[in-house]
């Protein structure tokens, strides 16, 4: 159901798009301040972004899916696969990241689509102006993280999922969704999510069942191939060798709930990787009163400030070997750290307000929140990082798109104030303790 405007809204609204290549602007200004970016920033490929290339250059020079001189499955095939095939049109910096500033715009036109279908026009015309304009999307092509890839296929998908109920559109969901589980592992669960989805909308048990199976089909046949080559190699259907070891970083004697190096040997990876799971399940099963304790601060550390964005642009792309991340902090200019967090505090803080506000009158909006809590849920098995978050910044800006139009006579419950008072003011606190720890001598 979507929100009706007042009159004032309607008529903003209709003035505004009066032009029906606004859109089109809008995208081709976001694209113009990316590729702006692109020329004038230096950001080099470091730690996971150079493992990425790695790969990707290695697949080029006919050595296979190799990394640290060695047959590897550590990181998933997908991202280091689609930079093999960029690679060989051209090795030119610029243009890769060109095609991933492309990804971006693409990504925020899905989002404007979205915001059109479940919310009206003007919703999604104020969505895609904050995702193309939006600090951390801006940047996203520089750094060579998978985050940019996954975000597009995964508004895609939601796309295709949330319209009309049919089996043509569940086939196509599945099949991105199998080309996102071979990016992030964690989206083989997400079948399950998917189920979930067809009972909100008062889908009937057996055709929601149906869809699930014709959902899922096309996930096992999209992974087939890689868990094959990795049988073939390992020994074992395997869809990662890095699995053991998030699993550990986020459930050992010294987790803090976010990442932090672990020393590890490069090969082989499979044992080693076995070893890590085998030491983080007997870390959980011996000391569950820890483990709940972890819980809410790999929430923390996944809902975190941008501020790591803003450290990575200033060092161009590296942190500094001989600091902490606090120090780094505090070496970044404050009036960079400002633009990079503002608009994400007010982005997902609009988005608590809206959900609490109109959830029980847009489905999508419910749909919003239990694909954040499926996402949330998988963290607080691993662990949290800011990073993490990047894909759902397309659903919580859609989400905050509606405060603008909000008529403040469509609260009718006490908790819906209470619950969108509660859950801004944790998030807001835990982003207070998080400058306060960075900046404190």
């Amino acid at each position: 159901m979507k929100q009706s405007l007042p009159l004032s809204g309607r008529i903003f609204s209709a003035t505004l798009l009066s032009n029906r290549f606004m859109p089109l602007f809008i995208c081709l200004a976001g694209f113009a301040v990316r590729l702006f970016c692109i020329v004038r920033c230096e950001y080099g490929i470091h730690s996971d972004a150079g493992e990425f290339m790695e790969i990707a250059l290695n697949l080029i020079a006919g050595r296979g899916y190799y990394l640290d001189g060695g047959t590897s499955a550590y990181r998933m095939p997908g991202y280091p696969l689609t930079l093999a095939f960029l690679n060989l049109i051209s090795r030119n910096l610029v243009w890769l990241r060109i095609v991933q500033a492309v990804w971006e715009i693409a990504a925020g036109y899905i989002i404007y689509l979205l915001g059109k279908r479940h919310f009206g026009e003007l919703p999604a015309l104020i969505a895609l102006v904050v995702w193309s304009f939006l600090p951390v999307s801006v940047i996203q092509p520089l750094t060579f993280m998978s985050e940019g890839l996954f975000t597009l296929l995964f508004v895609m998908m939601i796309y295709v999922m949330t319209g009309k109920t049919r089996y043509c559109s569940t086939i196509a969901g599945g099949l991105l969704c199998g080309a996102l589980t071979l990016i992030k592992p964690q989206m083989l669960l997400f079948p399950g999510i998917f189920f979930v989805l067809l009972l909100m909308r008062k889908v009937r048990l057996p055709v929601a069942a149906k869809h699930l199976i014709v959902f899922t089909i096309p996930v096992i046949i999209t992974l087939t191939p890689w868990i094959l080559r990795n049988k073939q190699q390992f020994g074992a259907y395997i869809i990662s060798t890095n699995g053991g070891q998030n699993l550990y970083v986020g459930n050992n004697p010294k987790a803090r709930g976010g990442y932090y190096d672990v020393p590890r040997e490069s090969h082989p990876e499979l044992p080693i990787d076995r070893e890590f799971k085998r030491k983080a399940v007997s870390f959980i099963v011996n000391n569950p009163a820890a483990v709940m304790k972890l819980i809410p601060k790999k929430i923390a550390y996944l809902f975190s400030l941008e501020s790591a964005s803003a450290i990575l642009l200033h060092f161009k792309g590296k942190m500094p070997d001989d600091r902490s991340y606090a120090d780094a902090c505090r070496m970044t200019p404050v009036w960079l750290l400002v633009v990079f967090n503002l608009p994400y505090v007010l982005v997902v803080v609009g988005a608590v307000w809206a959900s609490f506000l109109l959830y029980t009158r847009m489905i999508f909006l419910r749909e919003i929140i239990i694909i954040t809590l499926f996402w949330a849920a998988i963290h607080c098995v691993y662990f949290g990082a800011s990073r993490f978050h990047y894909p759902l910044l397309p659903l919580f800006t859609l989400a905050a798109s509606l405060i603008p139009l909000f008529k403040t006579q469509g609260v009718k419950t006490r908790f819906t104030l209470a619950g969108g008072a509660c859950i801004s003011l944790i998030l807001i606190a835990l982003w207070f303790v998080e400058l306060v720890m960075l900046f404190r001598s």
